[in-house]
């Protein structure tokens, strides 16, 4: 299985490296406009935040499971 998400070969980072990463981070674009108009940051800051919060650990553990290891520290 090739890994989704790879060492950016410039700048500091993860970047998506394969089509299932950039449906992955498109995914979770989609995700958070959905949340800021379910829960409008001005009028629920709270609910937003939490939620976004919880949209980015679903993406980072995705992230972590699917991506090849570093080679270096």
């Amino acid at each position: 299985m090739a890994a989704w998400f790879g060492r950016k070969k410039i700048g500091v980072g993860w970047g998506p490296a394969s089509w299932q990463g950039w449906l992955t981070m498109a995914v979770y674009v989609v995700v958070v406009i959905f949340i800021g108009r379910l829960y409008p940051v001005h009028t629920a800051p709270g609910s937003y935040y939490v939620a976004v919060g919880l949209a980015t650990l679903a993406l980072l553990v995705v992230a972590v499971a699917t991506s090849r290891p570093s080679k270096r520290l």
